[in-house]
């Protein structure tokens, strides 16, 4: 019973991330296909979410369209050092979304399924 209930939650949980994953996605102008479930749970609790064909799909045919401006970039700083490259510039974008915006953020559903730990 209780892992039953505790898959039910998951699913319940993973179901309230699609919607607002969804929302999000229309206030920043991505097109989401109606074909692929983005967002759906991933086998498996621990990993995560992925995507699922709900319907064919034709050769070529565009799936997910995303912006730049709906895109996480790296951090632009003057005055760092040459050795901070493009990979720790966006991992300093990613600390200073989930450590000062925090729930202002405007990346707080895509911050919410990144894993709070690592193996």
């Amino acid at each position: 019973f209780w892992c039953y209930l505790g898959e039910l939650m998951e699913r319940r949980a993973a179901c309230v991330h699609g919607r607002s994953m969804l929302a999000w996605a229309e206030v920043h102008q991505v097109t989401v296909s109606a074909k692929v479930d983005f967002f759906s749970p991933a086998t498996g609790s621990h990993l995560g979410f992925g995507a699922c064909a709900l319907s064919p799909i034709s050769a070529g045919e565009c799936l997910l369209e995303i912006p730049l401006t709906a895109c996480l970039t790296p951090l632009e700083v003057t005055g760092l050092p040459d050795i901070v490259d493009e990979q720790q510039k966006l991992m300093l974008t990613l600390l200073r979304e989930l450590l000062v915006e925090a729930e202002a953020s405007r990346w707080q559903p895509y911050l919410e399924t990144l894993p709070s730990e690592f193996p």
